[in-house]
């Protein structure tokens, strides 16, 4: 008989430690599961507490969870794709019911709002619950109520990106405690959101809560190609100002006064694109209504069209949606005789959009209606060289114009005694070389 070999059983390899134990040691605290509610819906809910319950009870419901349990229902959000988010955030706040209903998809909105602007700078407990930016967002829901394919169809087709920021920041708080027992540094932490807004130089009209906001409302609903760059992952401290680079207040009606002169004054030869905010009032339905143009081009003032492919005319209030993208859409006339005066947004040769008369202070809509126009404001999104740049252009005008006027005075009189006119003034017995005092006398 042959000897049968023996086969030593291979050890099994150890288990390697569970992902996230770090997080949830930090939120027992060493208190075990017992304190971990609290804790988390804490942590999770810094900028609305509702959210952290919500979330909480979506991933554990009335479980006890222990290390194994949490470190797998963590590693689960934390692997979710951008696609898998929006059904993942639509169970959450319908708390497991088929459709969701007005009120809860409110909460979505604020939900969105809070948690890009805390992600991204440090604006979001500045925004009241009341803000109209929620509002005006679900102004597109054409349904009172919503199921989960509904729902993500509709963020798909009017504000793809309204879920980015929520997203990123959820990120960034569960990948902080990845994989080891000690947070992660700073350096090594992903998932860092940038608010697509931009750090506001020059004097401030404008508060910067409301216009950072303002900002992210136009990058869910489309790329700001021209004002910002698009959001993306980055590490913290990597960029020195936030995405979207340095505005500068170009013109404003409040400071500078409400003229097309001095419109045109402030805003012409600035060789960088810009968004001009324009706020009016519907007295008959007393209602606010507010534009904003992102004009991808150096402002012209004339008898034509203008504009790139990256213009776009979106409205914020009362409702949130983009009326038109596209070239030479927008037109800016003082004078020109033959050719509508003020400005004018089409959306065809025949229909405008949005039209401001030359004394910018009344402003008509696309259904005919002629509102009174409480501000406007343009901003320069070409960083500081841009206005440094339009800053010596407008001094060099200035100069011009002062030496057009500095014309000598000795040349003034040779030309007046050489002038026909002083010639038949003395013809007729009137002395023209007197001193005034003493053709007085």
């Amino acid at each position: 008989m042959g000897t049968q070999q023996s086969t030593a059983r291979q050890p099994a390899p150890e288990a390697g430690p569970l992902p996230f134990v770090a997080l949830y040691r930090k939120l027992t605290d060493g208190g075990g599961a017992p304190s971990l509610k609290n804790q988390f819906e804490s942590y999770f809910g810094g900028p609305y507490p509702l959210f952290g319950q919500l979330l909480y009870a979506r991933l554990f419901g009335d479980k006890v969870v222990d290390e194994a349990t949490f470190s797998s229902a963590i590693s689960q959000l934390a692997g979710l794709a951008d696609s898998e988010f929006e059904p993942f955030i639509f169970s959450v706040f319908s708390k497991g019911a088929p459709e969701i209903g007005e009120n809860d998809l409110m909460k979505v909105a604020y939900t969105a709002v809070l948690y890009a602007l805390a992600a991204g700078s440090e604006t979001a407990k500045e925004l009241p619950e009341n803000h109209f930016l929620p509002k005006s967002i679900l102004s597109s829901v054409e349904s009172q109520t919503l199921n989960s394919a509904q729902f993500v169809n509709w963020l798909k087709r009017c504000s793809p990106n309204l879920l980015e920021g929520l997203h990123r920041w959820t990120l960034g708080a569960v990948l902080h405690y990845r994989g080891s027992s000690q947070a992660h540094s700073d350096e090594s932490l992903q998932g860092q959101y940038v608010l697509p807004s931009p750090h506001l130089e020059g004097d401030l009209v404008s508060k910067e809560p409301e216009l950072s906001a303002l900002i992210w409302a136009m990058s869910t609903l489309v790329p700001i190609a021209l004002t910002v760059k698009s959001a993306k992952l980055v590490k913290p401290n990597q960029v020195s100002f936030p995405v979207g680079g340095v505005w500068t207040l170009l013109y404003s009606s409040r400071k500078h006064g409400t003229s097309m002169n001095r419109f045109l004054h402030h805003c012409l030869d600035y060789k960088k694109p810009s968004v001009m905010f324009v706020k009016c009032y519907h007295k008959t339905e007393h209602t606010d209504n507010l534009f904003a143009l992102m004009v991808d081009t150096e402002w012209y003032c004339g008898p034509r069209y203008w504009g790139h492919e990256e213009f776009r005319l979106v409205q914020l209030q009362p409702v949130f949606r983009l009326l038109k993208s596209g070239p030479k859409l927008l037109s800016l006339n003082d004078s020109h005789r033959g050719f509508p005066v003020g400005l004018q947004v089409m959306s065809s040769p025949q229909t405008c959009l949005l039209q401001v008369d030359d004394t910018l202070e009344k402003c008509r809509l696309y259904d005919g209606v002629w509102l009174t126009v409480e501000s406007i404001e343009v901003w320069g999104c070409g960083g500081l060289q841009a206005a440094e740049y339009q800053g010596k252009l407008k001094q060099w005008e200035e100069k011009a114009v002062l030496k057009s006027r500095n014309v000598r005075r000795e040349g003034l009189k040779e030309m007046w005694l050489d002038s026909p006119d002083r010639y038949l003034l003395e013809l007729g017995g009137i002395e023209t070389n007197r001193p005034k005092e003493q053709q007085d006398s």
